[in-house]
C-alpha cells in the first residue's frame, strides 16, 4: 500500500508516455517540483486518511460518516509501475471519478464536522499534533483544502493524478 507523500498532476499525453517508460516516470516523479505539478502533503496525508477512512480506524462514535472518496484519493488507486518503490511503495493512479466524487464530498464537509473526526479519541491518539481546533485548522484542514484545489485543477485540465 502506498502512503500519501505527494501527488503529481500530469497532462494525459505525458501520463501516457510515462506509463510506458518506467525510468522516465521515476525521473519525473523524483523532481518533487511544486511549480511543475507536484503537491507535497507532508505527513498530513497519513493523518487525513485516519480521520476520514473508517477502514483504517474503528470510530468510537458510529454516528460519524467517513468520506470514502476523499479517503480513496489518500489511500486508494491502482499501481502505475508496481515494481518501482518511490519510498512509500509504488505510485498509484487516482481514478478520475474518485477525484470528482472527492471534490463533491469536500464541498459538503464543514470544518466543524471535520474537527469532530480529528477529535475522536481513537484518531487523536494517532495524530502528530495535539488536537486543538487551531492546530487542526492550520495543518490538516489547510492540507485538505490544498488537495481538493489540486484535484479541482486536475479535473478542469483533464489531467491524470498520481499519488506516491
Amino acid at each position: 500500500m502506498s502512503v500519501t507523500n505527494g501527488f503529481l498532476k500530469l497532462s494525459l499525453d505525458e501520463f501516457e508516455l510515462l506509463k510506458k517508460d518506467r525510468d522516465a516516470f521515476e525521473r519525473r516523479a523524483r523532481e518533487y517540483d511544486e511549480s511543475n505539478g507536484y503537491l507535497d502533503m507532508d505527513k498530513a496525508g497519513y493523518e487525513l486518511a485516519y480521520m476520514l477512512d473508517d477502514s483504517l480506524t474503528e470510530y468510537s462514535d458510529p454516528e460519524k460518516q467517513p468520506f470514502q472518496n476523499i479517503a480513496g484519493v489518500l489511500f486508494g488507486g491502482n499501481a502505475l509501475h508496481p515494481d518501482l518503490d518511490l519510498g512509500y511503495g509504488p505510485a498509484v493512479i487516482i481514478d478520475r471519478q474518485t477525484m470528482k466524487n472527492a471534490i463533491e464530498e469536500f464541498l459538503n464537509l464543514q470544518f466543524d464536522q471535520f474537527f469532530k473526526f480529528a477529535n475522536d479519541e481513537l484518531v487523536a491518539d494517532m495524530l502528530i499534533f495535539d488536537v486543538t481546533e487551531d492546530a487542526v485548522r492550520d495543518y490538516h484542514w489547510t492540507y485538505l483544502n490544498s488537495l481538493i484545489n489540486f484535484l479541482q485543477d486536475a479535473v478542469k485540465q483533464n489531467a491524470a493524478v498520481v499519488r506516491y
